[in-house]
């Protein structure tokens, strides 16, 4: 403490905080790494007590390898680098005026290795433990000498204990699957640096024993039903019931505690179909199946196919039901009159008479962009309209606003929260990622639910694929899959995004994107690209003759420091003139993806998200550089106040 007084007088002290920084460490991190990707590479400022000395701010470190150098600033003492190294073996050095430097030799490699998870058993009883191992191994099966930072966990809420940060070797021990529940449980492994291909296993946990389902079978939606469960379990056991509807979505959970050996719940299902319920209390497993039919007509259902938005002369056939209260069809004879307001025309406008659910007439797109409303009345039921929005060509799909969504965000918020917030913020396109190089194509669920929803309400569907492209015809398979995808009722998405940030090889980027563009003929082809100033070096030449729309991924806030108005205007500007100049091109539009998630923090949110005014700054940079479209990376991330500037009035 610092005391200072005046003789005769006051005094005043204030306590002072002494650090001494000494060293600079690495922190763990992978020693194999993708040649050419971003890799993030963290230097912590220690102490002289070997600890974080978290007083250190403002300190430049240097970070070298080879000929290249970075330079950050400190902020409590780290420093975060965002680097992209060539293929070889080189030394990463951190250097700071008066601190001893720290060091850590890398192998960059073009190839991808597999990480492989091993447990010594496929099943365990509900309650029980087991190790699980993993290594690293190359093409042809051969340990990859290295070590490894890895992130492991478990689905269905069990745990990993004890998961290292790095594991080094062929064979290492990766933490203890703790697995209360019965069921199959997937472990998942990822390692840092790019090089290494995702790595899985899934183990059995055997149920401790049987619980017995009691209850109808068969309800009208809407109806309100009791289930009870029984079994050889302890009084005050909790029971969780899993209730899956038949759209394979997941409703919220149930719970109940057992007494006298029983436990009920109620539920209320509106979607007809078969649902399934999973019982669990105590290690305890049951199950029961409820059919759920229609109930009385109460509405008219229409939906477009493939979609409401549509190109000049384009056609959408129009899929008309009578509906319950909740929506679903009832298989009845249907008789229906059809009339249009504005332009294009219809196949058929008088009387229908159907013998249950199809189409009941195809609407053709006008030459001119516009909207139209399609009315179908049946006796006795309020009349049901759909507008169909007509777009001058494929590019105009993704102008205006849009919001991207990843699989996890669509299972965890569900179609009616993700498409009322696009109506409220004036959404006209959604991004959803349905495939990448190391998952394939796992998101036809998504699109199964979101695609009629999202279309019965005008908003266009973007297809989203993460092609690494180390395995190209692999990832042109996956592509093609997608884009040729249609859901059970006919529903097709607006077009396909594919995102490519790892092997930026120009042949094979360009070979991709002809195989891309071949697969979607004249549909909407969007590049997700990074920007210039970050990836100089980018093929955007090689995807030019392809892609319809660009959509640069500029994030700006890539360090831990506030940014200005006009140093975000700045970049997203820069970004943009960059990329047409790149290309060769001015002639594609582009769909701005701006920044609403924090870069540092592992759920997206956090004190280093993007302020209001940045979002504003971006949004302004794309709208003067001439951009069609704006859209944020992303809608679960983003703060309140992100997302109010982000979905205001104004911008492209």
């Amino acid at each position: 403490a610092v005391t200072a007084s005046v003789p005769g007088g006051p005094s005043r002290s204030i306590a002072l905080a002494v650090h001494t920084p000494t060293a600079l460490v690495l922190e763990p991190m992978s020693t194999v790494l993708s040649a050419g990707s971003t890799q993030s590479v963290t230097v912590d400022v220690n102490g002289a007590q070997g600890n974080l000395d978290t007083f250190d701010s403002g300190r430049t470190i240097e970070l070298a390898a080879g000929n290249s150098t970075w330079t950050a600033t400190d902020q409590q003492g780290t420093a975060t680098f965002a680097i992209q190294l060539p293929p070889g073996t080189t030394t990463l050095t951190a250097t700071a005026s008066g601190l001893t430097p720290a060091s850590q030799t890398v192998t960059a490699t073009p190839s991808t290795y597999s990480l492989v998870l091993s447990v010594p058993q496929g099943s365990i009883q509900a309650g029980g433990s087991e190790p699980v191992a993993a290594s690293v191994v190359d093409g042809s099966g051969n340990a990859v000498p290295g070590t490894f930072a890895i992130a492991i966990s478990a689905d269905g809420g069990d745990t990993v204990a004890g998961a290292p940060a790095t594991v080094t070797g062929a064979s290492a021990p990766a933490g203890t699957l703790q697995a209360p529940n019965p069921g199959k449980v997937t472990i998942t492994a990822t390692v840092g640096g790019g090089a290494v291909a995702e790595g899985s296993v899934t183990v059995h946990v055997v149920a401790a024993g049987t619980l017995t389902a009691a209850g109808p079978t068969r309800v009208t939606a809407g109806d309100t039903t009791s289930l009870t469960f029984s079994g050889n379990v302890a009084d005050g056991a909790a029971m969780t019931v899993v209730p899956t509807d038949p759209d394979g979505n997941h409703p919220p959970v149930l719970t109940a505690t057992f007494s006298g050996g029983s436990a009920s719940i109620q539920l209320t299902p509106t979607l007809a179909g078969t649902w399934t319920l999973r019982a669990v209390a105590a290690g305890f497993l049951g199950t029961a199946t409820l059919k759920v039919a229609p109930g009385p007509a109460a509405q008219v259902v229409v939906h477009p196919l493939p979609t409401s938005i549509v190109l000049p002369g384009q056609q959408s056939r129009l899929y008309v039901a009578e509906g319950d209260a909740y929506g679903n069809p009832i298989q009845a004879p249907v008789h229906a009159n059809v009339t249009l307001d504005g332009a294009g025309t219809l196949s058929r406008s008088s009387a229908i008479a159907q013998s249950g659910p199809g189409v009941a007439t195809v609407y053709t797109a006008p030459p001119a962009p516009g909207t139209a409303t399609v009315t179908l009345s049946v006796p006795g039921l309020p009349p049901a309209l759909v507008t169909l929005r007509t777009v001058p060509n494929a590019a105009a799909v993704a102008a205006g606003k849009g919001m991207w969504l990843i699989y996890p965000d669509w299972r965890t918020e569900g179609t009616a929260a993700i498409l009322k917030a696009a109506q409220a913020a004036g959404i006209t396109h959604i991004y959803l990622e349905v495939a990448t190089s190391s998952d394939g194509f796992y998101g036809a669920p998504a699109l199964d639910d979101l695609l009629w929803q999202a279309h019965d309400d005008g908003i266009a569907v973007i297809s989203w694929v993460y092609a690494a492209l180390w395995r190209p015809a692999q990832d042109i398979a996956m592509t093609q899959a997608v884009a040729a995808y249609a859901a059970p009722l006919g529903d097709q998405a607006d077009g396909l995004a594919a995102d490519i940030e790892e092997n930026l090889d120009p042949a094979t980027v360009g070979a991709y994107g002809a195989m891309t563009r071949q697969a979607l003929g004249q549909g909407l082809f969007v590049g997700v690209t990074y920007p210039p100033q970050q990836m100089p070096d980018y093929p955007f030449s090689a995807l030019a003759p392809f892609v319809t729309v660009w959509a640069p991924m500029d994030y700006w806030h890539v360090t831990e420091r506030g940014f200005t108005y006009h140093t975000v205007y700045t970049w997203v500007a820069a970004s943009i003139a960059g990329i047409d100049a790149d290309a060769g091109t001015s002639a594609i539009p582009f769909d701005v993806i701006a920044q609403t998630f924090d870069w540092f923090a592992g759920s997206g949110t956090g004190i280093f998200s993007p302020t209001p005014d940045e979002i504003s700054a971006a949004m302004a940079a794309a709208a003067a550089s001439g951009a069609e479209g704006v859209s944020f990376y992303r809608w679960t991330t983003a703060t309140p106040q992100e997302w109010a500037v982000a979905t205001a009035n104004g911008g492209p």
